[in-house]
């Protein structure tokens, strides 16, 4: 991609920031001089590509686009935290992957508003909850399609509109194509041939195609999420058996159109030729062989053998799009060699939901807790809870609330999307389809008393002043005890590890957790021993190269 060539703009971050928590901090501004009233408008429409691995799948909802009117204190579009939700977008880019144009669209009065927003904007803000570099370009204000000049309700067929597919014989946007709906507001076919079809909506296009016409219809879906499904119904009754009247239309291998698994309806008819004049005026029409064109299709006419040739043609398509959903399970397992301690004890954990099937579906769904109770079992001893009917992509935080005689050692979380577990002892992710993918969060307790050791590196100049060019990628750090601080060849290490350079908002921040205060094999007159414990640090992990023993020994 040219970003020079393209006039696009770029925004880019190299830190994450899921909860949106710092979104002052990542905006990215385009302004101008003189307030556009976009009373007048319908929607706002930009382009949006993303650097990275084609592989990868970026969630619309993780986008955010405001609206400022020209008081500098009001706004509409994203507000709080929230990101691009389903019902903003016009169409279905709900997921954009790396290395491709995606066109947005978003309905403006779908979207949420202060209460002051005046209409007035002077600018527009951008930003993503992730380190990427997205490049935006032509934003631009437009209102709906204007509907034609219509000449009434007309079988015939010279004054229904073609689309210009008559004069090239293929395939053509049907633009401008009027329909009514029954939540009450008509609308046209925008001019690239696309129209929004709501949850519980039925479109009606009356006498806005030919008949004998090939129509090509496609819903825009995000097959991650949905899977599928059309049905075509003649007088509304399905079509479980593809026929037609022989003089004028071929049928091909399809059996039925009832249930059929995608978004491309086809009927596999094929449209003969007609003869060189209808109602008395003349045909002008390339459709000279009969073929029918590549890409799936309807033959406009009736499924019935004994049909007229000039029989009102009345169709209906439904499309179900039927939610695709896993299971989280949470599960809660005693120290080795403490199951029976543990045994019948009960945890309680908290779990928040969010982002719901990957596009913010929904309304904000309240946190929940769930308990179990750890009991023996054949393959061990454990308490499990389960959460089944998730929409795919739904995003998770998992949090076990305190148990008295008990401490949190370990969290590790397997399976799911994206999953992973914080210092702080949560376990986060994103759900996916099938039990042998499940996300699986394992909290591990003790009896024992431990505790954890935070650890935060300042980079910072004699002055005090904090460093923030030219940092290294990481460090390392090694955790070493003893039970005799003053002898110095007693230390021992506990753990060594890594510590990337940050791509969050909590600087150079890690945790050595499960730390045992002393060791309960042994003590001293019916006392423990208590250990003490340093951190040291390296640029290198190399052995000698370790620093922090004394004062002033730093990195």
């Amino acid at each position: 991609m040219d970003a020079n060539k393209d006039r696009a703009v770029l925004w880019e971050s190299d830190k994450d920031d899921p909860t949106s928590e710092h979104r002052d901090k990542r905006r990215g501004t385009l302004a101008w001089d003189t307030a556009i009233d976009i009373r007048q408008y319908s929607y706002l429409t930009f382009d949006v590509y993303v650097k990275g691995d084609k592989s990868e799948t970026c969630a619309l909802s993780n986008l955010y686009v405001e609206l400022w009117d020209n008081t500098g204190n009001n706004k509409m579009g994203c507000l709080g935290t929230k990101g691009l939700r389903s019902s903003d977008v016009y169409g279905a880019a709900t997921a954009l992957h790396p290395g491709t144009w995606y066109t947005v669209r978003l309905m403006l009065n779908s979207l949420q508003k202060d209460a002051k927003f005046n209409n007035q904007v002077t600018k527009i803000t951008v930003g993503d909850n992730y380190a990427r570099s997205i490049y935006l370009r032509n934003f631009t204000f437009s209102s709906a399609p204007a509907m034609p000049e219509q000449k009434g309700f007309t079988t015939a067929q010279y004054d229904i509109p073609d689309y210009g597919s008559a004069e090239t014989g293929t395939l053509q946007n049907a633009a401008f194509a009027v329909y009514s709906s029954n939540f009450g507001n008509g609308d046209v076919v925008d001019e690239n041939g696309q129209f929004l079809l709501q949850a519980d909506e039925i479109v009606t296009f009356n006498d806005q195609f030919r008949r004998g016409s090939y129509i090509a219809l496609k819903e825009e879906i995000d097959t991650d999420l949905y899977e599928p499904s059309w049905t075509v119904y003649e007088n509304n009754v399905p079509v479980t058996k593809v026929n037609g009247n022989t003089s004028i239309v071929t049928t091909g291998n399809v059996p039925t159109l009832q249930g059929v698994k995608g978004t491309t309806p086809n009927d596999g008819r094929t449209e003969k030729v007609v003869g060189e004049s209808l109602d008395g005026h003349p045909i002008q029409n390339k459709y000279t062989d009969a073929k029918k064109p590549e890409a799936d299709t309807l033959v406009f006419r009736s499924y019935s053998d004994k049909a007229d040739p000039n029989e009102l043609t009345k169709l209906k398509v439904v499309f179900t799009n039927k939610v695709k959903t896993g299971k989280l399970v949470i599960r809660k397992v005693p120290a080795a060699g403490e199951e029976t301690q543990l045994e019948n004890k009960p945890f309680t954990f908290t779990i928040q939901f969010g982002d719901v099937g990957g596009q913010s579906l929904g309304n904000p769904i309240d946190s929940i807790e769930r308990t179990c109770t750890v009991t023996e079992h054949k393959d061990g001893y454990y308490g499990q809870i389960v959460i089944e009917g998730i929409p795919v992509g739904t995003r998770f935080v998992v949090s076990e609330k305190p148990t008295n005689g008990t401490i949190l050692k370990s969290v590790s979380i397997e399976g799911g999307k994206d999953c992973a577990t914080t210092a702080d002892g949560m376990a986060y992710g994103a759900i996916v389809e099938g039990d042998e993918k499940a996300a699986t969060a394992t909290f591990e307790n003790t009896t024992r008393d431990l505790f954890n050791i935070t650890v935060k590196k300042e980079w910072q100049k004699q002055d005090k002043t904090e460093i923030q060019d030219n940092l290294p990628a990481a460090i390392y750090l090694q955790l070493q005890r003893t039970e005799t601080p003053d002898v110095a060849d007693s230390w021992r290490t506990v753990e060594s590890v890594e510590l990337k350079k940050p791509t969050d908002y909590n600087g150079w921040v890690t945790q050595f957790t499960g730390l045992d205060k002393y060791d309960a094999s042994k003590t001293v007159d019916g006392k423990p021993t208590f250990y003490t414990y340093r951190v040291l640090e390296s640029a290198t992990g190399k052995e000698g190269d370790w620093h922090g023993d004394k004062a002033d020994d730093v990195i």
